[in-house]
């Protein structure tokens, strides 16, 4: 199963669930939806080659990997943000070469090109598509600069999960002032 977000820029800003519009998703084949934030300039997928139809009928369709109602979008002058729901045990893997481990949660990755490849967030090989442990994965179609937070809670409008330092993982040992 392969889920596809068109999305046109994104720049880290804190945004509220309440703020963000659900995402509409839309089936193009079996296993295949899309759902698109803003229009697109340079679309990277007009410079790949057509999908193997037969073969992507041939694998069936599978049921969508989460509730669709829980999938957000927010679009502004100069950024596109978009909240896709992960279960507390789900793992997340790809977004390109990193030395440090291949499960993603937990951290934040820019992807852009850089010299780096051994710290936490940064890669040499950046590529906008993971896969999760339950079967599925998710291609950022843009062209743009892309920042990911993988399993990171961080909203302001949460249920208050347990604080913890993005950078360590080690818990925080105070409380929320909120």
């Amino acid at each position: 199963m392969l889920l596809i977000l068109f999305c046109p820029t994104g720049h880290a800003q804190t945004t509220l669930i309440s703020e963000m519009d659900q995402l509409k998703w839309e089936k193009v084949m079996p296993g295949i939806w899309k759902a698109s934030v803003g229009s697109m300039g340079l679309n990277p997928m007009d410079y790949a080659n057509s999908p193997k139809t037969d073969a992507i009928n041939e694998l069936g369709d599978a049921p969508f990997p989460f509730a669709q109602e829980a999938s957000r979008s927010l679009l502004t002058s100069n950024r596109a943000s978009v909240r896709l729901p992960l279960d507390e045990s789900e793992q997340i893997y790809g977004l390109g070469l990193e030395f440090e481990g291949i499960n993603r949660r937990s951290e934040v990755y820019s992807l852009k090109v850089d010299h780096y490849g051994d710290i936490k967030g940064q890669t040499h090989a950046p590529v906008p598509f993971y896969i999760s442990n339950k079967g599925y994965g998710v291609l950022i179609n843009s062209a743009q600069r892309v920042k990911i937070h993988v399993g990171v809670s961080n909203r302001k409008d949460s249920n208050l999960p347990e604080r913890i330092d993005r950078t360590t993982g080690k818990k925080l040992g105070c409380t929320s002032l909120v």
